[in-house]
């Protein structure tokens, strides 16, 4: 049942009477449900945006029970779903945030920027968990992906992260891999920047160049938001306006 969920979430399948029959089958046993089966198949729903809250509801509770358990993927995966579909659920993540702090050591930087994401998203900001993905966040920030990168930048502009070693890093980190960002990447990383003020001259020089040589890939919402981090940063660069007005 589990295994069925989520082979077809990472199909990229949503076949409604499916879920629903997993659902229903689901919730009577959930008692009895591990927590990897627990954030599997919540992950699975949450991936297709599918919001069954008679099932969240009896995943939250079933998962609270084991949460002691729970490793950093499980741990991250129940909050990634349940952020995803926007269900604030303040005793799971109150839970999750507990069973998180003694475990960061052992946080991929996947783990570190899903988790931040997820805080952000549902604008829940315990300040010892965030200061402490703060911290794990800029130990291990040399090997985070584009993704996590821009995921990271992403939560520091809507929950109180705005650590300036952190940020300097991210910078640091945005630029040297600023060839392999794609446009969304750099008008999420820009927009995420401005929001908060920070202001790295040589990263915003480096956007600059690299939203002017991949113009024509921009759709018009992005193009926009690299207008609206620049206007918010007071950076007058006439390259770039010309370049977004054309």
């Amino acid at each position: 049942m589990t295994s069925t969920a989520w082979s077809f979430a990472k199909l990229a399948i949503v076949h409604c009477p499916l879920l629903n029959s997993i659902s229903a089958q689901a919730r009577p046993t959930i008692t009895g449900m591990s927590i990897r089966n627990c954030s599997n198949i919540v992950w699975a729903f949450a991936n297709r945006l599918v919001e069954d809250l008679p099932l969240l509801h009896a995943i939250s509770a079933q998962a609270r029970r084991n949460l002691a358990e729970a490793g950093s993927q499980e741990l991250c995966n129940t909050a990634w779903a349940f952020a995803r579909l926007l269900v604030e659920d303040q005793p799971l993540l109150y839970a999750i945030s507990a069973q998180s702090l003694p475990k960061l050591a052992d946080f991929i930087p996947q783990n570190l920027a899903s988790l931040s994401w997820s805080c952000a998203r549902l604008l829940f900001s315990p300040a010892p968990l965030i200061n402490a993905l703060s911290a794990a966040a800029l130990s291990l920030c040399h090997a985070f992906s584009i993704q996590s990168l821009v995921n990271m930048a992403w939560s520091c502009a809507l929950l109180p992260m705005s650590h300036l070693p952190l940020l300097d890093a991210i910078a640091s980190q945005s630029r040297a891999k600023l060839s392999s960002f794609g446009p969304v990447d750099l008008a999420n990383i820009s927009w995420a920047l401005a929001k908060i003020q920070f202001e790295s001259v040589p990263l915003r020089s480096a956007l600059s160049s690299a939203a002017i040589a991949s113009r024509d890939d921009f759709d018009v919402r992005h193009l926009s938001i690299i207008a609206w981090s620049f206007s918010t940063w007071t950076c007058v660069d006439l390259p770039l306006m010309a370049s977004i007005s054309s």
